[in-house]
């Protein structure tokens, strides 16, 4: 496993690009904005239409489609896309090249190295614990020893819910920068709600809409994924496990909801 929770970056927003030579084209983030703004309406349907047609592409033209980015952050992938006018590729769409395209190609040109960050967000509290008015993730650099947070509104029809998770797609939210390391995370109405989420640490069957462990530990088959998630509360994007011929099952079925805003991992854009 890579490092969870740690390597993170700097908190400021005015820090510039650092994934690769290719994006030190980019400018230093706004000082009050990750993106800049909601989207518009006409914008928002139309990385909708997007995100739909990669959903009916077959996973070999997925893959070809898709472009991999290294090394970003939860910030500078949603600037990246942002820039570029696309879409973070959702786990499902991750999930069905991983399992069905030419495993060679998974691990040489794309999946290795490190975890990928997908682009569907994951919201849990701690294990037992409803959900109230807000769910705040922390997200500790270890290093410079700063705390920088990471806030969600509930919508009142989920609160009191325990051991659920809440899922939303890019690009239906946004992460607003509040100051003083404190972020909100503001999302659309289509708000997906997963009853049971996964306790972590085993094998599971999967959430058929979004591909995100539920329930309760199963036997591993190749409908089952693993899944490696953190005991408090949570906010951050779904990544798959970086692929090696290895461990080939274990790793191409691997997903976590536990790295930090921060982490630097792979991104695919579409």
């Amino acid at each position: 496993m890579r490092r969870l929770a740690m390597g993170l970056e700097q908190c400021a927003m005015g820090q510039r690009l650092r994934a690769n030579d290719i994006f030190r084209r980019f400018k230093p983030e706004e000082k009050h904005e990750v993106r800049s703004q909601q989207l518009e309406g006409s914008e928002l349907e139309r990385l909708r239409a997007r995100r739909q047609m990669l959903r009916e592409m077959t996973p070999e033209q997925a893959l070809q489609a898709i472009h991999f980015y290294q090394r970003l952050n939860l910030f500078e992938a949603l600037a990246l896309a942002q820039k570029e006018g696309k879409i973070l590729v959702p786990n499902d769409v991750h999930d069905r090249i991983l399992m069905n395209a030419d495993i060679e190609t998974i691990e040489q040109l794309h999946y290795s190295l490190t975890w990928t960050w997908t682009g569907t967000l994951i919201i849990y509290e701690k294990p037992d614990t409803p959900f109230g008015e807000e769910v705040v993730f922390n997200s500790k650099d270890p290093y410079d020893d700063v705390n920088c947070f990471i806030l969600f509104k509930v919508p009142q029809r989920f609160r009191g819910l325990e051991n659920a998770a809440l899922v939303v797609e890019h690009p239906d939210f946004s992460v607003v920068n509040l100051g003083d390391n404190r972020y909100e995370l503001i999302a659309a109405e289509n708000i997906h709600l997963i009853t049971h989420i996964s306790d972590g640490g085993g094998w599971y069957l999967t959430d058929a809409k979004t591909g995100i462990p539920i329930g309760e530990r199963v036997p591993q088959t190749l409908d089952t994924r693993s899944f490696l998630r953190i005991t408090n509360a949570y906010i951050g994007l779904l990544a798959r496990d970086e692929v090696h011929c290895t461990a080939l099952a274990q790793s191409r079925q691997g997903v976590g909801a536990a790295y930090t805003m921060h982490a630097s991992l792979n991104v695919a854009l579409f």
